[in-house]
C-alpha cells in the first residue's frame, strides 16, 4: 500500500507564495500571483484600496519592487481606437441632442440669434468630432475639440 503525500493547505486561503509579471494599469497592478492552496497561478488585479487585505498587500509588494519591475502597460492601436471612437460616440450623441434642440427653434420660426449662433456652434463641434478618425496620427494622438460654451 502506498501512500501520497499531500502539500499542506494553508490556513488562510489569501496566503500567497509568489507574484510575477506585474503590469502597471490604470486601476490597479495586473499580475500573476500563486496561492498557497492553488495549484496554478491565478490573474489577479491588485488595487492600493482593495477590499481585502491581500489585494492591498500585493499593490504594496509590487508597487515597492519586491516581485520585479513592474512595467506600465501600454495600450495597443485597437484598445485605443475602441476607446476614442467610445468617447466620439458619446460626444456625437451630446451634441446632436444640442443641435437637434437650436434646429426646432430654427425650423419653427422660434429662434433667438443666441439660438442660431448655438445651432451653428455645435454642429462644427460635431463634424469636428467626426473628422478626428481621419487625423494622419489617429488614435495615438488625439487633438479633441472644445463643446461650445451654451454662453455664445
Amino acid at each position: 500500500m502506498t501512500t501520497t503525500t499531500l502539500p499542506p493547505v494553508s490556513e488562510n486561503p489569501y496566503a500567497y507564495t509568489d507574484v510575477r509579471q506585474p503590469v502597471r494599469m490604470p486601476n490597479g497592478i495586473q499580475c500573476d500571483v500563486k496561492f498557497a492552496n492553488a495549484e496554478n497561478y491565478v490573474s489577479f488585479l491588485a488595487t492600493p484600496k482593495d477590499f481585502y487585505e491581500h489585494g492591498r498587500q500585493i499593490y504594496a509588494e509590487c508597487d515597492a519592487g519586491k516581485w520585479g519591475l513592474v512595467v506600465d502597460y501600454v495600450p495597443t492601436d485597437e484598445e485605443l481606437s475602441r476607446s476614442a471612437y467610445k468617447r466620439i460616440y458619446y460626444e456625437l450623441s451630446l451634441a446632436t441632442n444640442d443641435v437637434n434642440k437650436y434646429q426646432d427653434r430654427i425650423d419653427l420660426n422660434d429662434a433667438t440669434d443666441t439660438d442660431r449662433r448655438l445651432a451653428i456652434a455645435w454642429k462644427t463641434y460635431r463634424a469636428a468630432l467626426n473628422r478626428i478618425p481621419e487625423k494622419p496620427d489617429f488614435p495615438n494622438d488625439i487633438c479633441w475639440p472644445a463643446a461650445p460654451n451654451a454662453t455664445i
